[in-house]
């Protein structure tokens, strides 16, 4: 029998005061049972990311699972997402967009660079997602992302409504085939969940079994390999050096 593999797509390390760090992170993660996770801290520039790369490496030489560097864009606009999703792409494993407005749900789900949109409903009465948007997102392969810390971290009384948006994205991104992910969104230990919780809520909300497993193993691995292989392939391009034919040949040669 094959041992299903978890992702949890979506967790930063010390954003705020008292976050935990990627490693207190992975190691909690690999006690739940997941096989890997995403370090997706919010953009501050390739300063700041490099700075990050250093704790995630550290981090995953301490634990059992895989331990992956993404990044979250948090933009005010349509221009500024692209610039900083331009900026982050050749070097995350996963490009997340920090969601709610509806201008940003749009713009993120009508760009290819964009893996995973996260929390389209964050602070809406609405679900923040229509069919133009979703349209795109599957053209693009843009993932939606239901994230479990906007419940853990809601007022009882804006509960049902979250859980009320998350049901219609669900509905929607599954009548337009759109991919989707479950992920904890934590930020500290306390925020992380078993796998098996994050694919009850998304059975619960309306999505059958095997496809709610997928949301935190198909899908989320799916994003990853395919964007690992381009960073490869990137990697191998710009290390093979071009060399003029007839300068490679030497005078000898050059002259027969």
């Amino acid at each position: 029998m094959i041992e299903m593999k978890f992702v949890d797509i979506d967790v930063q390390s010390k954003v705020s005061t008292g976050s935990s760090t990627a490693e207190e992170l992975a190691k909690f993660a690999e006690e739940l049972g997941f096989s890997s996770i995403v370090v997706s801290d919010v953009w501050a520039g390739p300063e700041k990311f490099a700075e990050a790369k250093v704790a995630i490496d550290e981090a995953a030489k301490n634990v059992g699972i895989e331990v992956i560097q993404g990044v979250k864009i948090v933009a005010a606009n349509a221009n500024e997402l692209r610039h900083l999703v331009d900026r982050a792409r050749e070097k995350a494993s996963v490009v997340a967009v920090a969601g709610g407005s509806y201008q940003i749900n749009r713009a993120a789900c009508e760009y290819s660079k964009v893996d995973l949109l996260c929390h389209p409903s964050l602070g809406r009465t609405d679900c923040g997602l229509d069919e133009v948007c979703l349209n795109a997102a599957r053209e693009n392969n843009v993932a939606v992302e239901l994230n479990f810390r906007e419940v853990l971290h809601s007022y009882r009384r804006m509960r049902s409504l979250i859980l009320l948006n998350m049901a219609s994205n669900i509905k929607l991104c599954e009548e337009l085939r759109v991919p989707l992910v479950v992920a904890s969104g934590a930020q500290t230990v306390e925020d992380m969940r078993d796998p098996r919780e994050l694919i009850s809520i998304a059975n619960i909300l309306g999505l059958e079994l095997s496809k709610a497993f997928g949301t935190v193993s198909d899908v989320p691995l799916s994003i990853i390999d395919v964007n690992r292989r381009k960073l490869l392939d990137k990697i191998t391009t710009e290390g093979v050096e071009i060399v003029d034919l007839e300068r490679s040949k030497g005078p000898e040669a050059a002259g027969d």
